[in-house]
Order: C-alpha cells, then sequence, then structure tokens
C-alpha cells in the first residue's frame, strides 16, 4: 500500500525541492534541532476521501480513492521570499506531476497559503495536495 506522505516527500526530492531525512521529513512538524534544520518541509498524511466507485465501473466493483496531504514549509528566521519561493516549488513539483501509483496529483491550493511565523519567528506556507488513486 502506497504512503502518500512518503510519496510526495519522494516526489519533492525528484523535483529538487530538498532531500529527503536531510530537509524533507514526513510526519509533523518538528522544533529545529541537531538533526531538523529551520528551513525544513515536512509532509504528513492529512485523511482523504474513498473508496468511491468508479462510474465507468459498474458491477466491476472498481474503486478509487483520494488520500490528501499537507506540505509544510518553514524558512528561516527573516527570510519570508526565500521561504514562498522553496514554497512555490513545492507546489510546482506536485501539481499534476508523476507519482507511481496514482493516476493524478493535484495541489489543491493556487498558490501557497501563508500560515504566518512560529514562535520562534520562522515564516511557514502550506500547501495542500489531494492523490488520485484505484483502490
Amino acid at each position: 500500500m502506497a504512503t502518500p506522505d512518503l510519496d510526495i516527500a519522494n516526489r519533492l526530492q525528484a523535483a529538487g525541492v530538498g532531500t529527503v531525512g536531510t530537509n524533507i521529513f514526513t510526519g509533523g512538524m518538528r522544533a529545529p534541532s541537531s538533526v531538523i534544520p529551520a528551513a525544513s518541509i515536512f509532509v504528513l498524511p492529512t485523511g482523504g476521501t474513498g473508496p468511491s466507485p468508479l462510474l465507468t465501473g459498474g458491477a466491476s466493483g472498481v474503486d478509487y480513492s483520494i488520500p490528501s496531504v499537507q506540505i509544510l514549509v518553514r524558512g528561516n528566521v527573516g527570510t519570508y521570499i526565500t521561504t514562498r519561493t522553496t514554497a512555490q516549488a513545492a507546489l510546482d513539483g506536485v501539481h499534476k506531476s508523476t507519482v507511481s501509483g496514482y493516476f493524478q496529483v493535484l495541489a489543491r491550493t493556487p498558490q501557497p497559503l501563508y500560515l504566518g511565523q512560529d514562535d520562534t519567528e520562522h515564516p511557514m506556507f502550506s500547501v495542500n495536495v489531494q492523490l488520485y488513486r484505484l483502490a
């Protein structure tokens, strides 16, 4: 079974946005540390919908599901523009991309959404993504 968060993290790496395990992580946002840089990307599963029957599936029982993920981009203090640029690269890297196991991948936000600053003044953006697959 595919794991949408890891699939999107790997897609971001393939698009040149970052490196999984270095500055791209799956799961919730974690505080900067010796192993988590302040400027990092976090990809977390956010549910989704399905399984739902395909209209053309008829009695064959073919279903599809739409898992979703959120890409959270945190930048260094005072780097709003750079962080927004990274978030835009993440959106561009996943929207309408080819990801094995899915027949469509769509960013569900027209641009990265600014979330404000965290408690330590790091700018943060998010991109919501839906992945379409046969269930």
